[in-house]
């Protein structure tokens, strides 16, 4: 299971690093749940592989909170307020 579980990481990665590599902006909204925390993590690893090819091209992360997913710990929420501030993000 976990072969299956990085394969299908490895695939969206290098789907999203394709786009990037041919010059598209990649966008993503983050609730702080796990499904968009996972999908920005895959977004970021995608970046962070297309950096030497698409240097200029910039990225962005929004933030919003549907109130539908249940938080997990005041301490991640914390960092992730840390991490990204209020409102909308950008990635360069």
């Amino acid at each position: 299971m976990d072969r299956d579980i990085h394969t299908l990481m490895e695939n969206a990665i290098a789907s999203m690093q394709s786009y990037i590599e041919q010059g598209h902006v990649l966008a993503a909204g983050v609730s702080g749940g796990k499904d968009s925390t996972c999908a920005m993590v895959l977004m970021l690893e995608a970046v962070r592989r297309a950096k030497q090819v698409a240097s200029d091209v910039r990225h962005y992360i929004t933030s919003s909170d549907t109130t539908i997913e249940i938080r997990i710990s005041s301490g991640r929420n914390t960092c992730l307020c840390k991490l990204f501030g209020n409102g909308h993000f950008i990635l360069a």
